[in-house]
Order: C-alpha cells, then sequence, then structure tokens
C-alpha cells in the first residue's frame, strides 16, 4: 500500500486519497483491505451513506463501495438530506429519495437547500439575475411557505446560506434590509429587527443589532449581550465570537472559555471548527477538543476524519493520524 490520508472507518469502509501522475485522488479502502480508486470526474461527499458523483457531463449518486446506486442522468445533483436529494434534468427541478423514486416534479430550475426538520429551502431567480425568491418545501414536496419577497444578491454566497434553514421550528426571515423570524405557519416569531441573524442552533441563534454581536433566544429574548464585533451560532453548548481583534469561546451564559484565544475561528461543518494561532489550524470537535492540527494557511472542509486544506500554492488532505498529502493548486481531483 502507498503513502495515503485515511479518513474514518464507516459500515467496514474507510475513505482515503493516495497522489497519481501529480494529482491527489480520493477512493476507499474496502472491507477486506482493498483500495478502490474508480475514474470519476468528480466524487463528493457521502451523506445519507451515498455521494454525488459527476461522468462525462452527467451525474448520479454511489454507495460506500463506490457502486452505482442512481445513474448519472442529471444534469445536477445535490447532496441527499433526510433521505431525499433535489435533482435537475433539462429545465425541471426533481425530488428523489435514495432508490431514485420521484417525490415531486417542477417545470423550472431551483437553487435549493437541504432538509432540515423536514423543510427544505428553494430559491428561483428574477430574470436579470440579481435577486432570488425563497419557499420552503416539505418532504413530500409540497410548499409550505410560498415565494417571499425578491433579496438582493450581493455575492455567490447570497444564493444559497445555510442561515435559510429551517431550524428549532423557526425561519430567519429578511425584509427591507433586516432580520426576524417566522414559524412555517408564516406567523411572526421575532420580529424583524435585527441588522443580521443567524440560524437557530441549540437554542440559540446569533444576531448583529447596532453593529455589535450577542445571542437571542426563540422567544426573541436576549440571552448573552451584544457586545462583540463578530460571532457565530452555537455547536453544542459553545459559540465562537471575536472581541477586540481576538476570537475566543463562550458558552450558554456567555462565560469566556478560559486559556483559548485564537488569531481566527471558522465553522467548517455542524460539528467542528477550525481555529487559527500564530500559523498552526487545529480541528476542534463540539467539546472544543482537538483532532487535526497542521501548519495549513486555511481550511476548506471537513468530512469523515479528512481535513481539506490549501497554502499558498498547494492544496491537500490531512487526517487525525498526522499523515498529509498535497499537490500544486488546480491538481485536486474528486473531492469537494
Amino acid at each position: 500500500m502507498g503513502e495515503i490520508v485515511r479518513g474514518e472507518t464507516i459500515n467496514g469502509i474507510t475513505t482515503i486519497y493516495k497522489i497519481a501522475n501529480g494529482k491527489l485522488v480520493r477512493g476507499i479502502l474496502d472491507k477486506d483491505g482493498t483500495e478502490k480508486f474508480p475514474q470519476f470526474d468528480f466524487l463528493g461527499f457521502f451523506s445519507c451513506d451515498l455521494a454525488q458523483v459527476e461522468l462525462s457531463g452527467r451525474c448520479g449518486y454511489v454507495d460506500r463501495s463506490l457502486e452505482w446506486v442512481i445513474p448519472a442522468q442529471y444534469n445536477i445533483c445535490d447532496d441527499f438530506s433526510e433521505g431525499l436529494a433535489f435533482v435537475q434534468k433539462g429545465n425541471s427541478s426533481i425530488l428523489i429519495d435514495t432508490v431514485e423514486r420521484e417525490i415531486a416534479k417542477w417545470d423550472e430550475a431551483f437553487v435549493t437547500g437541504k432538509f432540515s426538520d423536514g423543510l427544505a429551502s428553494v430559491s428561483k431567480m428574477t430574470g436579470d439575475g440579481e435577486r432570488r425568491l425563497v419557499a420552503y418545501v416539505n418532504t413530500n414536496g409540497e410548499f409550505v411557505i410560498p415565494f417571499g419577497e425578491e433579496l438582493i444578491i450581493e455575492h455567490p454566497y447570497d444564493l444559497l446560506d445555510e442561515n435559510d434553514e429551517y431550524s428549532e421550528g423557526l425561519i430567519r426571515r429578511k425584509f427591507k434590509g433586516n432580520y426576524g423570524f417566522i414559524d412555517k405557519e408564516l406567523n411572526v416569531v421575532i420580529p424583524v429587527t435585527y441588522e443580521w441573524a443567524s440560524r437557530f442552533s441549540f437554542g440559540f441563534a446569533a444576531a448583529r443589532k447596532n453593529g455589535n454581536y450577542g445571542f437571542i433566544d426563540h422567544r426573541g429574548q436576549v440571552v448573552i449581550p451584544f457586545i462583540h464585533d463578530e460571532a457565530n451560532h452555537f455547536i453544542g453548548i459553545y459559540a465562537s465570537v471575536k472581541k477586540d481583534r481576538h476570537w475566543f469561546f463562550i458558552d450558554s451564559k456567555g462565560k469566556t472559555v478560559p486559556n483559548k484565544s485564537y488569531d481566527r475561528i471558522n465553522q467548517i461543518s455542524h460539528n467542528h471548527w477550525a481555529v487559527h494561532s500564530r500559523g498552526q489550524i487545529e480541528i476542534l470537535v463540539f467539546s472544543l477538543d482537538p483532532i487535526i492540527r497542521g501548519n495549513f494557511s486555511n481550511v476548506k472542509s471537513y468530512s469523515e476524519g479528512i481535513v481539506h486544506f490549501e497554502t499558498l500554492l498547494e492544496e491537500g488532505v490531512a487526517d487525525c493520524f498526522g499523515n498529509q498529502l498535497t499537490v500544486l493548486k488546480n491538481s485536486l481531483t474528486m473531492s469537494n
């Protein structure tokens, strides 16, 4: 076996990376110890034990053994969430389940989010491409919340914002530049009075008022004062905040976690942070325990035990065993 980076073993199969012909390629270590590196144009991360694959200009899904489950016949495929995925064929958007049963179909192309607590956001663009409208569908493909007001697209990330997810019974809603929250019956639960707000997570949402960040609860009550320069939503009992050019963690009472100050903190998944300090980056789990550390300039993502990172000229992967592989930029294939 050559030099590899390996992720977590799930259902007896381990995701691995190796360098071949100057490129970083992704495959699996099968239950019998056999390496398998299929020739896909693109291999996504696994969700609901399925990963999207692109081959010859079409996409479909494979299982953890990298065997086809849903053939490559769609123009666009999204990741599965709660057992469902949005795909596009021609000008139609389709909602399918993990055995490719068609749940719903619409004769227009949507930008789609992931399902959370049974609802997913769908967006459509206006004719000039400068605005979008957002609605929500349930797991039967029924529109629970119709398309709302037009939202200006100021950045590509505005096309799909994780803070638009339905979470803990509430949906963030924007009106005339400010944010509040509604429930799925369209009742206003928290008035539109904030300059920005995150989705709810572990009972709290980060919000900005008068240029400062704090946290509110489901009733809109301030639970952590608006005294921070930046803030991200909670992961477990901790949230990351910035004040006076330093990042640190606070608990649900607003108390600072001692002896943990960083140059930068980024949330890289629903359960992990990347913390930057003196040129080193650590990946922390929700308990703030480190699982991977390295001299990376930037972390792109983390999935199932493997961190995807980049430096000024290179990009690569690293695992919790201390293994690391790098290639020149634009050489990374078969991964997100």
